[in-house]
């Protein structure tokens, strides 16, 4: 059965005085209590049918909004467990995902309010501000742990980001042992 066939058994009948809505047990509190199922059946078919496709529409969405929500949070997981692996990026995520890149990458910016590469970007530059900081890495082994692909590019994200060069930043805010 449809989810609208599961409330109203319209698409069963061909007239209005056959098509009833289904008020009782968990229903009633679907479409808003006892009084409500009442109102619900002095209306006409094609208000009942307009009705159930709205209940329907809001449904869905509420659905959809849940698993968006869902998908967000475990590509954020993967992302934080696997940051520092060169491979990952939005399209490595959408097949891991089965989604299309484009729809992961927007469905994430419209939950997180931050775009997907953005995100990976910036647990990449936290993991590599925090060993310039802390390690006695070279710059090169710290870019390449921290997944990116080649020392250049880590030098010019880290640049554009944070303002200054990688080396720069670790002789600023080296912690002295």
């Amino acid at each position: 059965r449809s989810y609208v066939k599961k409330y109203y058994h319209v698409a069963e009948f061909s007239d209005a005085s056959r098509a009833q809505p289904m008020c009782w047990s968990r229903n009633t509190a679907v479409f808003g209590g006892k009084k409500a199922c009442e109102q619900i059946r002095e209306l006409s078919f094609q208000d009942r049918i307009t009705f159930v496709r709205e209940k329907y529409r809001n449904s869905m969405q509420d659905v959809l909004s849940s698993h968006s929500s869902n998908v967000v949070y475990y590509v954020q997981k993967v992302v934080d467990k696997e940051f520092t692996v060169k491979e990952l990026n939005v399209a490595t995520l959408a097949e891991r995902f089965r989604i299309s890149p484009a729809y992961l990458g927007s469905l994430f910016a419209q939950v997180t309010g931050v775009g997907l590469a953005e995100y990976i970007r910036g647990k990449r530059l936290d993991y590599a501000c925090e060993q310039l900081c802390t390690g006695n890495k070279s710059i090169s082994d710290i870019a390449l742990g921290a997944g990116f692909s080649n020392v250049n590019y880590f030098t010019k994200v880290f640049r554009k980001n944070l303002g200054i060069p990688p080396a720069e930043y670790r002789k600023k805010f080296r912690k002295k042992a």
